[in-house]
């Protein structure tokens, strides 16, 4: 084991060397500079050692590689080639700054100063020089010192790259010798160029493993772009072939023409081209086959959609002018007075069956004639029953009262004024108008039934008074004779109705009159019950009239029971 600085060298089991740096646990199969001699160092051959234990060697200079010794390392170390140096003044003073950092710079070059040495390393080295001193001050050499760091590293930066451009190209030369698939791996490669120079000459894994894998990526860029080509000339010779093909529509399946186009001369020789570039290209430009089938059926199917959805959208343009030429018909009539509120479709069909704007909209997606005029109905109402609550409600703030007799011209008359804010259509006027007629009957017609309720309930208390007339009435009593008493009675002067007491009075006459005629035919006197029966029953007590009273004192039908 060799040693040297941080630099140890080290056997490998197949006999090759390789060096380990303890400070930087950097390891490669180069030695380094700190560990040559100056022979090793003067001459551009490097020896490698492939495995298996045999050298070979690599110019720097000229990149040949050989497995056979060099004839300038044949002559021994007695003979080294001798590195070029850099001629140095002799002077040590310089008229300018310039001119004296060039010859120390000069100087650490001549002394062999590496690009990883420190100011302390270097200053032992070259302290001696008699250009050391050539640079007045310590910072004049520290900076000199670190523009020529600078410049070596730039140097062995650029040297590197280099030789690693050559390691590349050389690698790469290698690989074009192996008979190269999409699938190859590197171990393949490594165990088939095992001895080959180009692969020993790398001798980092990690960058042979970068060259492979860029050439690889290479490879499979232009190969990408081969059956890219050659898809768009199947694809184009596929479309055509199935533009020939009778009944080729929307749904053919694959199986349909696979035959056909398998046997077509232009795709033939486009499989057979494909094959010549790598027999693997075969398959794939039988799959392009099918994909290009695939994209033919995918835009054929396309097309049939957009000329489908055209045709949608040029119906639903005719159904949609369809629609509002009803609706126009439907307006007319509207205007016309033939819908109102109440009107039916059984009223309005035979107004429209022949018109051209019905007859078109039936069949049609969507609301139906018959929807479409219920719709117009009821915003007719909706409008109608609107105008009417605004009118209501000025009418009331107005404290103007619709009669059940007020005629439509009255109602005008009484929108004229400026009290009623609301604006109601002419069209809408008569509905309005009529329901407020029908409500104002209503109320009227209530308010009659109410007065007759009342006029009946008083007639009945008044017939009970009648009986109980004192001194009582006989059945030689008249209405000439009682008038005068009568007329006293209050009940009779809220009846206000003389010709209505007129009758009851006859009434009461009728039933004392029967009741005296039974009196006496019967063998029993029943005076005491007659006089019972003859008067009015005290709260609380059924009251039971006579046969001949129920008929002229019964509820009337549809009267409401007070």
């Amino acid at each position: 084991m060799v040693e040297s600085n941080d630099w140890v060298e080290y056997s490998a089991k197949d006999g090759r060397k390789y060096y380990y740096n303890k400070a930087t646990k950097k390891t490669t199969w180069e030695k380094p500079d700190e560990l040559k001699t100056k022979e090793e160092k003067a001459t551009p051959w490097k020896e490698y050692v492939a495995k298996g234990g045999r050298k070979y060697w690599h110019n720097t200079v000229t990149k040949e590689t050989t497995w056979d010794m060099p004839d300038e390392l044949k002559k021994g170390p007695q003979q080294p080639a001798q590195p070029q140096k850099p001629v140095l003044p002799t002077k040590t003073n310089f008229a300018t700054k310039e001119e004296a950092e060039d010859a120390f710079m000069k100087m650490l070059e001549a002394e062999g100063v590496e690009s990883n040495w420190e100011w302390e390393q270097t200053m032992r080295a070259v302290i001696n020089h008699p250009l050391y001193r050539c640079l007045k001050t310590l910072s004049e050499r520290k900076e000199a010192f670190g523009k020529y760091i600078t410049q070596k590293k730039a140097i062995e930066e650029k040297e590197y790259l280099a030789k690693a451009k050559e390691r590349r190209e050389k690698f790469y030369e290698m690989l074009n010798e192996v008979t190269i698939t999409e699938y190859t791996r590197y171990n393949k490669v490594a165990k088939l160029k095992a001895d080959h120079p180009a692969m020993n000459a790398v001798t980092d894994l990690k960058e042979r493993l970068e060259f492979f894998e860029d050439y690889m990526g290479d490879y499979h860029e232009k190969i990408k772009e081969r059956r890219q080509k050659s898809f768009e000339l199947i694809k184009q010779a596929t479309e055509s072939i199935l533009l020939d093909l009778p009944n080729i529509q929307v749904g053919t399946r694959w199986d349909d023409v696979k035959k056909h186009l398998f046997e077509a001369d232009e795709i033939k020789k486009l499989v057979d081209d494909a094959k010549v570039n790598n027999p693997v290209e075969e398959y794939f430009a039988k799959i392009s086959i099918l994909k290009a089938f695939a994209m033919s059926m995918e835009r054929l199917d396309k097309e049939d959609y957009e000329k489908r959805r055209e045709a949608e959208k040029q119906n639903y343009r005719k159904e949609r002018v369809n629609r509002d030429n009803y609706r126009e018909l439907l307006r007319e009539h509207l205007s016309a007075g033939n819908i109102a509120p109440v009107t039916t479709w059984a009223e309005f069909y035979p107004l429209v069956k022949s018109d051209l704007r019905y007859t078109n909209i039936l069949g049609q997606k969507g609301s139906s004639p018959l929807e479409m005029f219920w719709d117009e109905v009821e915003l007719l109402n909706e409008e109608v029953y609107d105008c009417r609550k605004r009118l209501e409600s000025d009418l009331k703030a107005a404290g103007i009262r619709i009669s059940h007799t007020e005629s439509l011209d009255g109602l005008k008359e009484i929108l004229k004024s400026s009290r009623i804010k609301v604006q109601i259509p002419d069209n809408v006027l008569p509905y309005v108008h009529e329901q407020l007629i029908i409500k104002a009957q209503r109320k009227y017609q209530d308010e009659v039934d109410r007065k007759e309720r009342h006029k009946k309930r008083l007639l009945d208390d008044f017939k009970y008074e009648l009986r109980d007339l004192s001194p009582p009435l006989t059945p030689e009593s008249t209405w000439e004779d009682e008038k005068k008493r009568i007329s006293k009675m209050k009940i009779y002067r809220e009846i206000d109705d003389e010709d209505s007491a007129m009758l009851i009075f006859t009434k009461v006459i009728d039933r004392i009159k029967e009741s005296s005629r039974r009196k006496h035919s019967r063998s029993e006197p029943r005076t005491s019950e007659h006089r019972s029966s003859s008067k009015r029953p005290k709260s609380g007590e059924n009251k039971e009239p006579l046969d001949e009273e129920k008929s002229d004192c019964q509820m009337e039908e549809g009267e409401e029971p007070q």
